[in-house]
């Protein structure tokens, strides 16, 4: 599900509804997974997004990498 568009990253931010990972689609390269924090920084008023589609999202899955 979409949940935004940066102008400045010039990607869209999307969520998954199943695992609540965020995903950044970007004009010039392939989607990708990103953290939360990535997220917020693509979209300081995320909360606020997520929010008014009313989807109670699970938690994104660890990025840690080891």
């Amino acid at each position: 599900m979409t949940i935004g568009e940066s102008e400045e990253f010039m990607a869209e931010v999307r969520r998954c509804r199943y695992c609540g990972a965020y995903w950044d689609i970007g004009v010039f390269s392939y989607p990708k997974v990103i953290s939360r924090d990535e997220a917020r920084q693509e979209l300081p008023n995320l909360d606020e997004l997520e929010e008014k589609l009313g989807i109670d999202f699970p938690e994104p899955p660890s990025l840690a990498h080891g």
